[in-house]
């Protein structure tokens, strides 16, 4: 912001900001914000056992079966070229490339599995710092996931995605075929 009284400072993290950056500032510093309200953040939970994440796609699809299939098919035929621009990114150690290839990722895959979603985030947070060595562990599992869940897709439908759904909130309840 431009605005540098204390009181605006104030102001804003009452409000619920992470932190606060007054004009002009530099890229330290801004990189130094970064890493504060990352080290303030609670470390994130361990995936799910599961990769899909039915719940979540029957929201993303709005329930909607020819919603679900076209969600469907964009994931298959996509997967593949969001893993390429990802590896090219890494290979030619472009981190900006990095961060914008996997955000993109990131937003397709969420929409399917939290766990996968958050390594897409996961990557994206390591290009953001610039942190490149890390990268290739992460896009590695990313591949796995993002692979996978591409299998999974092809065979979904709401009626299944509701029974998983419910199974996953009632764990007593046996899961259907």
């Amino acid at each position: 912001t431009a605005r540098s009284r204390k009181e605006d400072r104030e102001r804003c993290l009452r409000a619920g900001m992470d932190d606060y950056l007054a004009k002009p500032f530099t890229a330290a510093d801004l990189w130094a914000a970064i890493d504060r309200v990352l080290r303030s953040r609670p470390p994130r939970q361990p995936p799910r056992l599961d990769l899909l994440d039915p719940p979540v796609l029957l929201a993303a699809c709005g329930g909607d079966p020819a919603m679900l299939r076209k969600m469907c098919r964009s994931l298959q035929s996509r997967v593949p070229e969001y893993l390429a621009a990802i590896r090219d990114a890494l290979h030619d150690q472009d981190a900006l490339r990095l961060r914008e290839a996997a955000h993109k990722f990131y937003g397709m895959l969420s929409a399917f599995s939290t766990a996968a979603g958050d390594q897409a985030a996961d990557l994206e947070d390591l290009a953001a710092r610039g942190l490149l060595k890390e990268a290739p562990v992460v896009v590695e599992q990313l591949d796995r996931c993002a692979t996978e869940l591409a299998r999974l897709a092809g065979g979904l439908t709401v009626e299944t995605l509701r029974k998983q759904a419910e199974a996953t909130d009632d764990p007593n309840r046996a899961a259907g075929p």
